[in-house]
């Protein structure tokens, strides 16, 4: 592995008249540093980050996330703020964690941060320094919504909060919670089938993204029409919808138009 292979989160500062590095730190910043980085990297998710092997590099106050396939998430979002120059679309918690960096830098000319990260063949870096403004936009608005969510289930499982974990084919993971029972009812071993899920969940209205999902029912998954499948999703949705008088409209009130819809 290179240099180019590795996600980097550097911090830069002064300390007693001194730049900020491994020989010049203290205990208390080289934690809240490393616990702000490792919030970064797992952000609103189960990802365990306990087993990600670190390194500490000298001439700043730098982690070094030696495999970057365990921050993948984390790296998308560094590459949406560089791409977008703002903070609209990321993980809520990254968002908190990025935001802090910044109110640092804004108090204090002296310190800033830089993140050096892998994405589609690229390294490129990303700084946060007093001049640098990264805002929030649009906060992110979420709608309760039932979906129909296709994947192949690669974990399902838990002792204490049993969820079920889906790779879409687009290359996302969502996290399902369901039931101790459902489980149970299985009568076969859905681990590494692909299967539709019928969920409730919040649903964000700018970029789709789902979150606190819970398992209403599965579906087996086939990529052939089937009328008489159609027909009882048909049912389920009508029903779903009986008390709406206009759906249209009460769509377009949730996205913010309020403008007549005909």
């Amino acid at each position: 592995m290179t240099d180019k292979d590795k996600l980097v989160f550097s911090m830069r500062g002064i300390l007693d008249d001194e730049p900020l590095g491994l020989d010049n730190l203290t205990f208390g910043t080289l934690l809240d540093f490393m616990n702000d980085v490792k919030n970064f990297i797992k952000g609103d998710s189960d990802l365990e980050t306990n087993q990600i092997r670190i390194a500490l590099e000298s001439g700043s106050a730098s982690v070094v996330i030696l495999d970057p396939l365990q921050a993948e998430a984390a790296i998308k979002d560094l590459w949406k703020i560089s791409r977008e120059q703002n903070l609209d679309t990321i993980d809520l918690v990254r968002q908190k964690t990025f935001s802090k960096w910044q109110s640092s830098a804004h108090k204090n000319s002296n310190v800033s941060f830089t993140m050096f990260y892998p994405f589609q063949g690229e390294y490129s870096k990303l700084d946060i320094t007093s001049e640098t403004d990264y805002k929030i936009r649009h906060p992110q608005l979420w709608a309760k919504t039932e979906s129909y969510v296709i994947g192949t289930i690669y974990d399902m499982g838990g002792k204490s909060d049993p969820n079920i974990h889906l790779l879409k084919a687009n290359g996302d993971t969502l996290k399902v919670s369901v039931s101790v029972g459902a489980l149970k009812d299985l009568k076969e071993n859905y681990l590494y089938t692909e299967r539709v899920l019928h969920v409730s969940a919040e649903e964000n209205i700018r970029t789709s993204e789902l979150r606190n999902a819970k398992l209403i029912e599965f579906y087996p998954y086939s990529p052939h029409y089937d009328d008489e499948d159609m027909r009882k999703i048909g049912e389920k949705v009508s029903e779903a919808w009986k008390d709406v008088p206009d759906v249209g409209l009460w769509v377009e009130q949730i996205r913010g138009n309020y403008a007549e819809v005909n």
